[in-house]
């Protein structure tokens, strides 16, 4: 039991992950990773603490009602995002699953975060960018369009839109075929096309 508790201790300590321990909703174990997470210069600005002190006020109620299912045994406890507050309360997204255990006639916790602000900032950046691209590939006058080898609209712009009449969810998945009724003009497109594919 002992080797098994110095084994535990041995791979927390070393976690790039944060790791603690929660009695009766109290911080008893904060490993150094759950340390920077939080902001805390020792492990005594959080041992004693109530751990919901750290969950964004949006998320407490949510918490709260999670953990007493969990004890009750009928809530498993897969990974779920939620916010963290620092001790300087700014706000860090997090991923945690937890593993619910009885300490005599105490309710524990073995709580494993993720910090993914990264992740999320990664993430906005790409929705941003292309957000930008959406609209240079909507506001040019060219016809700008990507199709798959069947010659279904994969991405579509307004110029394109506009030549045959429809709207750019109008093109998703449809063909030339669907809006020209000139089979040669169209056969003549998809040969084209394919020779771009193939020659890249």
């Amino acid at each position: 039991m002992i080797q098994s508790k110095h084994s535990f201790y041995q791979v927390a300590e070393n976690s790039p992950d944060a790791i603690y321990v929660a009695v009766n909703g109290h911080f008893s174990y904060v490993n150094p990773a759950a340390l920077r997470l939080f902001g805390a210069r020792s492990a005594e600005e959080l041992l004693g603490r109530p751990v919901i002190e750290r969950v964004h006020p949006d998320h407490r109620a949510a918490a709260m009602a999670r953990i007493a299912r969990r004890y009750a045994g009928s809530e498993d406890t897969p990974a779920r995002e939620k916010t963290y507050l620092r001790l300087d309360d700014t706000p860090v997204p997090v991923e945690i699953s937890a593993v619910p255990f009885r300490y005599g006639d105490e309710d524990g916790g073995l709580v494993f975060v993720r910090d993914i602000s990264r992740h999320k900032q990664t993430d906005e950046a790409l929705y941003r960018e292309r957000l930008f691209l959406r609209h240079v590939i909507d506001t040019s006058p060219n016809l700008i369009f990507v199709k798959d080898r069947d010659g279904r609209f994969l991405l579509a712009n307004e110029a394109l839109a506009q030549a045959y009449g429809t709207t750019v969810d109008g093109l998703q998945g449809r063909t030339d075929a669907d809006f020209n009724p000139n089979a040669e003009e169209v056969a003549a497109f998809l040969a084209a096309d394919r020779q771009v594919m193939e020659s890249r």
